[in-house]
């Protein structure tokens, strides 16, 4: 109960025949527990080198000072307290009042002229014989009972850290005699099982500490974790640590810190969470139908890290409630096993040690015909769960026992009748089993970098197998991309990494796994961006009929399937996210599923699609522009009519080529477009390199237009996709057999263009006269 008291204090030092006068107002105990008749005190310190004389001395309020009195001498000495006691005093506080405490009472029959106010502020004055005044203080309102105001070292008021205070002796908000080294945990972070902390180290003491030393351990392990000195620290001055260590267990961890300084040391305790480890902990047996030599229900625990686990604060919950496994400290020990029972008596039955049984504080009864098994941490992360049916084979007087750790608890196969709390069964942990895990981490241009995870979830070490990177087109089709051998052996419940980097020049999302004797793997979606859209806008319903309400827009790719997740299709500045596979050339995107036996994904949030008219865009996983068309304020907006694109496949094209449909039906959704142009291919004399280029990373994209005839001029222009001017080149070519130039990714005025899809045109005349034309698209990126 620390806290600062808001008052003022006035020190005057008067010098009376050479001496200067350093007494001042130490404590005042204003709202007595007891009668404040009776109970009311005053405390006095000289804090000067020399004696001062309180002969003629007095206290009081502005309305009324009384002299000090004194049954015997009143030579207050250097550093000796004194203590104005109520008149009326009772002996309250003769039990904590030193012999060496001068006792003084006043005149009077109060402080004052009311006793020491608790309702208002006032100021208390204490005065030398020449009524000069030595110190003063205001009193406070909001001071607990019981509880008196005390000046600190640093000369401030604070409430008193003690009931009654402290009279006649050391104010207990003042620093201790002597160095008192008090340490604090400021922040605390675990990252798995390493422990990162910032600690502050204060010398609470009113001498500097000496020679210091840090020392932390864990008090379930007994394992010393962590020390540290270094030298002095002021009275009143702290030092800020850093500390990092490796926690020698998971759950709750009882850190004791020892810190000694010179002869002294201190002690206290800091308790901080270790995530439990999710991955490696399991629900091993279980039995609900106790019975023929089973006394009670109980439930098997497994810990397959390389580590010990508290299991404090975790919890088991069935389909109506939940209880604490246990609330105190208690060990599953590594690559061991514990049993959570009903009652005691199961140590009767089984044949394991006694030890390997504990009793919960509470109990979850599981029900006969079906129930579920959840197991929590202390933060209510699922560690592991099933949920057993009256299908299962339940059988009186037996438990379940798990098969294997790998498989999911809550598949029937994975559990067969059985007794052995306390002892894993014998097919519950394979000879050999392994599991993969793959993260992408890094993706330049046609450079893709992997972690690999191969843990072994097998009862026996050894080395992981030969593996396969795998990449998965949507076809199904497998690519072997590359292959790595593991040099080390791995312990069971062990994980070795890798890193691997491999070239990858198909785009697209393709589906990447890991393939080996005995190793099951995820999969996990990668994008890699096209060079030209696969994908583009084909047709739109933006005013449907009451027969067929729904607005959808159509996409039009020929590399099926298509993976579109995370694509996006903006609809003025709505945005919609795309999910799912394009199985037909024609597929239409609605907000739900109402085209009767048409390819359509639906799309969350789809926006409305205005009568007036809207600008489409379409962008891949990476944000780079695919696709667009204005077709704001189209003449052709028809009731029951959509908008068809005349030459699918194309890119950007302008949303005044797009006309209305003319098929019967009023649309050609999942189907050729009815108004659709057959694409006309003319590029064979257009190159550009790289077709990706990287902004910023100062090497240029080369434009070369070729011909065997020799050329003899030429134009290259750049646009956007909606047909805005980027840049153009004029070039004489003399008849030489091509012409080059180089692009920057820039605008003309210089500033870079944004990321995306662009288009090169050329024209060219040859020196024979004849002429050609064609485009080719680009991608801007980054790099």
């Amino acid at each position: 109960m620390k806290m600062l008291i808001k008052a003022v204090t006035i020190c005057l030092g008067t010098t009376i025949g050479g001496l200067s006068q350093t007494v001042r107002i130490q404590e005042m105990m204003i709202d007595p527990v007891f009668s404040e008749n009776s109970g009311e005190y005053v405390e006095i310190l000289n804090t000067g080198d020399q004696s001062v004389s309180l002969k003629s001395w007095s206290f009081g309020d502005p309305g009324d000072v009384d002299m000090l009195l004194m049954p015997g001498d009143s030579l207050l000495l250097p550093g000796e307290y004194g203590l104005i006691l109520d008149p009326d005093y009772a002996g309250e506080y003769d039990e904590v009042i030193p012999d060496s405490t001068k006792l003084f009472t006043i005149e009077d029959s109060r402080f004052g002229s009311y006793g020491l106010s608790n309702s208002t502020e006032k100021v208390y004055r204490l005065l030398n014989a020449e009524g000069h005044i030595v110190d003063s203080c205001i009193s406070v309102t909001d001071l607990p009972e019981g509880y008196s105001m005390e000046r600190d070292d640093d000369g401030l008021w604070r409430v008193s850290l003690v009931a009654g205070g402290t009279p006649g002796y050391r104010n207990s908000v003042c620093r201790p005699d002597g160095p008192f080294l008090d340490v604090s945990f400021k922040e605390i972070f675990c990252e798995g099982y390493t422990v990162t902390a910032y600690i502050s180290i204060l010398n609470q003491g009113n001498v500097s500490s000496g020679e210091w030393e840090l020392s932390f351990k864990d008090s379930i392990t007994e394992q010393e974790i962590w020390s540290y000195g270094n030298g002095e620290i002021a009275a009143g001055d702290s030092m800020k640590c850093f500390c990092s260590w490796i926690s020698p267990l998971y759950g709750y961890s009882n850190i004791l810190w020892h810190c000694r300084y010179g002869t002294l040391e201190n002690t206290g305790a800091e308790k901080i969470q270790v995530p439990l480890p999710a991955d490696s902990l399991y629900i091993t047996e279980f039995c609900p139908l106790p019975a023929d030599g089973i006394s009670c229900e109980y439930i098997e625990f497994y810990n397959e890290s390389r580590r010990p686990v508290n299991l404090a604060g975790t919890t088991i919950s069935d389909l109506t409630g939940t209880a604490y496994l246990t609330k105190t400290d208690y060990v599953l020990p590594k690559l061991g096993l514990r049993v959570a029972a009903e009652c005691p008596d199961l140590r009767q039955d089984m044949q394991s040690p006694p030890f390997f049984v504990w009793i919960p504080p509470e109990w979850r009864s599981l029900n006969n015909g079906g129930d579920a098994i959840v197991w929590k941490d202390f933060d209510g992360r699922v560690l592991d769960s099933l949920m057993y049916t009256s299908s299962w084979n339940l059988q009186s007087g037996f438990g379940l026992d798990r098969r294997f750790l790998f498989r999911p608890a809550d598949r029937v196969d994975n559990w067969s009748p059985g007794f052995s709390p306390g002892v894993i069964a014998l097919d519950s942990l394979p000879d050999r089993a392994w599991k993969g895990e793959l993260f992408l981490i890094n993706r330049r241009t046609d450079t893709l970098t992997f972690k690999v995870n191969v843990s072994n979830q097998g009862r026996l070490s050894g080395l992981p197998p030969s593996t396969e990177l795998l990449a998965v087109n949507p076809s199904g089709d497998r690519k072997a991309i590359h292959s790595f051998k593991f040099t080390e052996d791995c312990e069971s419940g062990d994980t070795l990494r890798i890193l691997v980097s491999v070239c990858f020049e198909f785009p697209g999302t393709w589906l990447w796994t890991l393939n080996g004797e005995s190793l099951l793997a995820d999969t996990v979606a990668v994008y890699t961006p096209y060079i030209r859209s696969p994908v583009t806008f084909s047709e739109v319903m933006n005013c449907p009929s009451s027969q067929e309400p729904a607005e959808w827009i159509e996409l039009y790719s020929k590399d099926i399937p298509l993976i579109l997740d995370h694509w996006q299709i903006q609809v003025d500045q709505r945005v919609a996210e795309l999910k799912g596979v394009m199985t037909q050339p024609y597929t239409t995107i609605t907000h739900e599923k109402r085209l009767q036996n048409l390819p359509s994904l639906p799309a969350e949030n789809f926006p409305v699609l205005s009568n007036s008219g809207f600008v489409l865009r379409l962008f891949d996983p990476d944000s780079n522009l695919m696709d667009s068309v204005n077709l704001e304020n189209h003449p052709d907006f028809t009731t029951g009519v959509s908008l068809e694109n005349p030459q699918t496949g194309h890119p950007f094209m302008s949303g005044k080529s797009w006309h209305r449909s003319r098929a019967l039906r009023g649309h050609s959704a999942g189907m050729e477009n009815s108004i659709a142009l057959r694409p006309q291919e003319n590029i064979t004399f257009l190159s550009a390199d790289p077709r990706i280029l990287k902004q910023g990373a100062g090497e240029p994209m080369m434009i070369t237009v070729c011909g065997e005839r020799g050329l003899s001029y030429a134009e290259i222009h750049i646009f956007t996709l909606t047909g805005n001017p980027v840049s153009s080149y004029e070039i004489n070519a003399f008849s030489s057999p091509l012409a080059q130039v180089f692009w920057d990714g820039n605008f003309k005025n210089g500033s870079p263009v944004p990321l995306g899809l662009y288009v090169i045109t050329a024209k060219v005349r040859y020196v024979d006269g004849t002429k050609k034309e064609g485009f080719k698209s680009v991608l801007v990126n980054s790099p």
